[in-house]
């Protein structure tokens, strides 16, 4: 009901934006804007699926600080060929630098905070639905392509605020 409601009143600020705005293109902003709504949106409906989303404890507080760019290292490399499969080629890098800082490229790797699992370190109770919905439900949390395929398509839905490493 809620929803609807703020779905119609996005549909008229909408109508009224493009009244008052009939020949001028859709700036940066307001794409930018438009995208944010639209991913709120998906958060939504896996909020109401999961339960509210709450960011993980970070469990690598050894590791460089964030922003410290990706160096590379065999355990992490070994994932490019099947991060290529699934990501775009300009988030491959980033990608990797996330699977460095969540889980070293350890498949096993599971977080002793809290339920995050696996290369890209989904929490337990958000994989069900996350991966129903990229295509991959009953696959393992540990299954590294469906990890890798998962965390691919949660970037294209969320952007890159679904991890607590910034690469």
């Amino acid at each position: 009901m809620v929803r609807a409601v703020i779905g119609v009143a996005v549909v008229i600020v909408l109508w009224f934006a493009a009244v008052g705005a009939q020949a001028q293109p859709m700036t940066l902003d307001m794409a930018e804007a438009r995208a944010s709504y639209l991913r709120s949106l998906d958060l939504a409906e896996l909020e109401a699926v999961n339960g509210p989303y709450s960011v993980p404890h970070n469990p690598h507080a050894t590791l460089p600080p964030r922003g410290t760019p990706y160096t590379g290292s065999d355990v992490v490399e070994r994932w490019r060929p099947l991060i290529e499969v699934y990501f775009e080629p300009g988030d491959v890098d980033w990608a990797l630098a996330i699977v460095a800082c969540e889980s070293g490229g350890i498949v096993t790797a599971k977080n002793p905070g809290s339920s995050a699992s696996g290369l890209f370190q989904h929490l337990a109770r958000y994989w069900p639905q996350r991966s129903k919905l990229a295509g991959w439900e009953g696959a393992s949390i540990w299954d590294p392509e469906a990890n890798i395929a998962v965390a691919a398509w949660l970037l294209e839905k969320n952007g890159k605020a679904s991890w607590v490493c910034k690469a």
